[in-house]
């Protein structure tokens, strides 16, 4: 009985050895190449990794490099390393990059440049919504002499009032309309800010001061 059960035994496991091959035949190039897709990913994945790491650190450098360049007085020079680095799409740096370049610009009195970067962050989808509206803030803020009134408006007017630079913008849109010589509209937009508890307090404080330079808030 026993050598009967060896022998089952022995014939059920050659038959699942004949089973395995036949599996193992007929399944074998998709399972290397499972295995070899498998790899590859993972070696890509260690690859990018790799690859974002230099990146990082490249872009590091080169931000280092370009504050330098605008620390040393060399504005033009700066906002091209800038410009260099936010066209790269490093994380972690474009955008500040872009916000630079910009900023580099407004100090080498190119603010027709410095406009068009700023216009440059607002009009990119990519950025979120708070920068891009910044983007419109500093366009403004810094063209205010260069852009006309009404310009200014509408770059001012497209920042919602939710936006974390709202107390801002409104403080910024009471000077464009003393730059159109509207001056009571300037006091109501200034009467507003100044009592307004959300609003930041340096911005009441500065509404406050110019109402008094204005003669006051505008009685409703």
């Amino acid at each position: 009985m026993a050598e009967k059960d060896t022998f089952i035994q022995e014939v059920d496991e050659e038959y699942r050895r004949d089973r395995m091959m036949q599996a193992w035949q007929r399944y074998r190039v998709p399972m290397i190449a499972a295995v070899v897709i498998l790899l590859a990913s993972v070696a890509g994945y260690q690859v990018w990794q790799h690859y974002r790491s230099e990146k990082a650190e490249a872009a590091a450098r080169a931000f280092v490099t370009a504050q330098s360049l605008g620390q040393e007085g060399k504005h033009v020079e700066a906002a091209q390393a800038f410009a260099g680095i936010a066209a790269s799409g490093a994380d972690g740096y474009a955008l500040l990059a872009a916000f630079q370049q910009a900023g580099q610009l407004v100090r080498a009195k190119d603010i027709t440049g410095a406009i068009a970067a700023y216009d440059a962050i607002a009009g990119n989808s990519a950025h979120a919504n708070d920068f891009r509206d910044l983007a419109r803030y500093y366009a403004a803020l810094n063209g205010f002499d260069a852009l006309s009134v009404e310009d200014l408006r509408r770059r001012l007017g497209s920042i919602p009032a939710t936006s974390p630079w709202a107390s801002n913008v409104r403080e910024l849109l009471a000077l464009t309309e003393l730059k159109a010589g509207d001056r009571n509209q300037a006091r109501k937009l200034l009467t507003e800010l100044a009592d307004d508890p959300n609003a930041s307090p340096g911005a009441r404080g500065r509404a406050s001061e110019l109402l008094a330079a204005l003669g006051g808030p505008l009685n409703p």
